[in-house]
């Protein structure tokens, strides 16, 4: 039986997108995402907390991203996490929790909203928000076909 493991962020970009190829040919594309709550904390005031999230996209979907959104546009991202260990270059050995996304849509871009006058940080727009979906795409099934190798 298969599992299920899946997560929704919605938030601003922290940097602009990374797009490069694999071995393969195949574009992707990296970026990060903050996603900030409020939360009451111990003393009864209510403080931001934000968590980062460093997303990866395949397929024509990365390229699609990374020509059309920058650092600070809000973005809705739906996909599975991934474990990782890496080794950095002083050699630190580190552990790391990504998304792996498998759609994607722009809530809002900040310099087309300041282009048309209105604050950052509202959902409403005078432009219609663009949408970059790759479910179902090609590129999203190759990616999930090892997971039926997995033994649990």
């Amino acid at each position: 039986m298969a599992g299920l493991c899946k997560v929704i962020v919605i938030g601003n970009l922290g940097r602009d997108p990374e797009k490069r190829y694999t071995q393969d040919g195949r574009p992707v594309t990296r970026f990060s995402v903050a996603a900030t709550t409020r939360r009451r904390e111990r003393d009864g005031e209510w403080a931001d907390h934000t968590e980062w999230f460093s997303v990866t996209v395949f397929g024509r979907q990365a390229e699609t991203l990374a020509e059309r959104v920058n650092k600070g546009t809000r973005v809705y991202v739906e996909g599975r996490l991934e474990s990782r260990q890496y080794e950095s270059q002083n050699g630190n050995k580190g552990f790391s929790l990504d998304v792996v996304a498998n759609e994607v849509v722009v809530l809002e871009n900040r310099q087309r909203d300041a282009d048309f006058g209105q604050a950052s940080g509202e959902f409403e727009s005078a432009a219609p928000a663009r949408s970059f979906q790759a479910v179902g795409s090609p590129a999203v099934r190759e990616d999930t076909a090892d997971l039926e190798d997995l033994p649990f």
